[in-house]
């Protein structure tokens, strides 16, 4: 009876022996079947309760949490920009007296930075485009209009002037201000402005050697904006 008993339990070990083409899984059925695990080697896939082991020798390779933390490449770095950097300059020409000198081929007079093109001969809609493609404002009323007039004569000759004045249907104004030139002031020339100003009528300021001999305190005249003109330009100062 011994016997037969013997016989049957290495049978049964000899049945449940997978073959060696078996994969882990079927090696964990044979071992729940014949109940334990004895000798199973590395990795032993059973808990004592029969639910799987992690497998040791693959958590030892898992990276850490500082190894898995990627670093941004150079070249996809941004660099927030400093408020010096940040900052844009403002042109010369918008400048205020403070930090701007008026040097080179534009000039001073009384409070105002001015620069002449003589041979800009155009119209008042051109010349203001002109001065606003320099960074600069078409001429407005001058501190001295008799000095500048002067000026302007004994340093590049005799010419006709556009100033950044025009008629709003009654009188002309200043564009900058809209301060009004009285029809009757004295530094009209003859027959200027007369009596029908409209709105097409601009300003524009003799400067030769005729009218200063013959009327030098006259010097303004309104004539249709289209009329060509020289242009003089000033700084725009803030």
């Amino acid at each position: 009876m011994v016997v037969i008993f013997l016989f049957f339990n290495i049978l049964t070990r000899i049945i449940a022996v997978p073959s060696p083409d078996a994969g882990p899984h079927m090696l964990i059925q044979v071992q729940q079947q014949v109940g334990g695990c004895d000798g199973c080697g590395p990795g032993d896939f059973l808990k004592e309760n029969g639910e799987p082991k992690e497998n040791d020798d693959l958590k030892e390779n898992e990276p850490t949490t500082a190894d898995a933390t990627t670093s941004t490449p150079a070249s996809l770095t941004t660099t927030e920009p400093t408020t010096a950097d940040a900052t844009t300059s403002t042109p010369a020409s918008l400048t205020t007296t403070e930090s701007f000198s008026c040097t080179g081929s534009s000039f001073q007079m009384g409070s105002k930075c001015y620069k002449f093109y003589k041979d800009i001969r155009v119209s008042w809609d051109n010349a203001t485009a002109w001065c606003v493609a320099e960074g600069l404002v078409m001429a407005t009323k001058p501190d001295d209009i008799l000095a500048l007039r002067r000026y302007l004569l004994e340093t590049y000759g005799g010419s006709y002037v556009h100033l950044g004045a025009m008629g709003n249907g009654s009188v002309l104004s200043w564009v900058d201000t809209d301060e009004a030139i009285s029809n009757t002031d004295d530094l009209w020339m003859t027959f200027y402005p007369g009596s029908h100003v409209t709105t097409l009528d601009c300003m524009s300021m003799a400067s030769n050697s005729y009218w200063m001999d013959n009327a030098p305190t006259q010097l303004l005249q309104s004539n249709s904006c289209t009329a060509k003109r020289s242009t003089l330009c000033q700084y725009h100062f803030e």
